[in-house]
């Protein structure tokens, strides 16, 4: 469970833990699992994300979980501060080792998490999968931190006057379309939603006229036939499509490439639009890491 970003993060680990190790998770917004808390048994392991560990719905659910808890449940924290309350009243407190962090959206912390359930999932099965790929997946993001930078510069100058934008996912993308469309709402002060793909054609994808930009987060859009159909409605409907993922499609406008690998290309495939979200405040005058009317939590 988390809050924000963390809670997109979880996202990420539920769809990673069903694919990967066969185990069924259930993810909470944080403020909405004190009614859930009876129901836990001698067998459960309750997962808390919360990059400073002070978060207050983060403390108050500790506060009653503790005292409740069933004998052999275990509750694990994943916190950048692991003298945090939330730390301390942990059975195992896991550091992201991120450092000082002094920008209110959070980036990298969003990806420390994700990486940290993709560690997480390689102890579940005992495989150095995730843990054999780091060096090149943090490769992958220099890459398109320096390569990339320019295209997706140009990139927000189209988009800057846009009022409207969607970001589309699917499976284990689909953390990814919600935490693109936060950081955009947040830096860029533009109207951004995420939808899974499949979701978005009831009723939402109503909304898409000539030109509305449309983030498509598709680790390999050819294989996945749902969202390559919505997509394909969204480019029919005059939609300007902007694929992240492997594979290029014909209804890309535009096609940011990320490294071919499901189950963890959704680490890389953030950041380019993590990137278009500070060029977007930039182009528009706006401070990105203090967003007006957002503060840390």
């Amino acid at each position: 469970m988390g809050n924000g970003t963390s809670y997109h993060s979880c996202i990420y680990g539920q769809y990673l833990f069903s694919i990967s190790n066969h185990v069924i998770v259930n993810i909470f917004d944080t403020a909405e699992f004190e009614p859930f808390i009876e129901n836990l048994n001698q067998n459960a392991t309750v997962v808390i994300v919360s990059q400073s560990g002070e978060t207050g719905d983060a403390l108050e659910i500790i506060q009653k979980l503790v005292p409740s808890k069933p004998e052999g449940s275990k509750i694990i924290s994943i916190t950048n501060n692991p003298k945090s309350t939330l730390a301390r009243e942990s059975d195992v407190a896991i550091d992201l080792m991120l450092g000082e962090t002094n920008a209110i959206p959070s980036t990298k912390g969003y990806t420390a998490e994700m990486a940290t359930f993709a560690l997480l999932s390689d102890g579940i099965k005992e495989s150095q999968n995730y843990a054999g790929k780091v060096e090149t997946i943090a490769k992958e993001m220099k890459r398109v931190i320096f390569a990339e930078h320019e295209q997706i510069k140009a990139l927000s100058d189209k988009l800057k006057n846009q009022q409207l934008m969607y970001v589309l996912g699917h499976s284990i993308g689909l953390s990814n379309a919600y935490e693109a469309a936060l950081k955009i709402k947040e830096c860029a002060h533009i109207q951004a939603e995420g939808y899974s793909g499949p979701e978005f054609r009831h009723g939402p994808s109503s909304m898409i006229g000539y030109s509305t930009p449309v983030i498509v987060f598709a680790p390999d859009i050819e294989s996945e036939e749902d969202l390559k159909s919505v997509v394909g409605e969204v480019k029919h409907s005059g939609g300007y499509v902007i694929g992240v993922g492997s594979e290029h499609s014909l209804h890309y406008d535009l096609h940011l490439k990320t490294i071919d690998d499901y189950l963890y290309s959704p680490l890389t495939a953030i950041v380019p639009i993590q990137l278009l979200a500070f060029e977007l405040a930039m182009t528009k005058g706006l401070d990105p890491d203090k967003p007006i009317g957002v503060r840390k939590v």
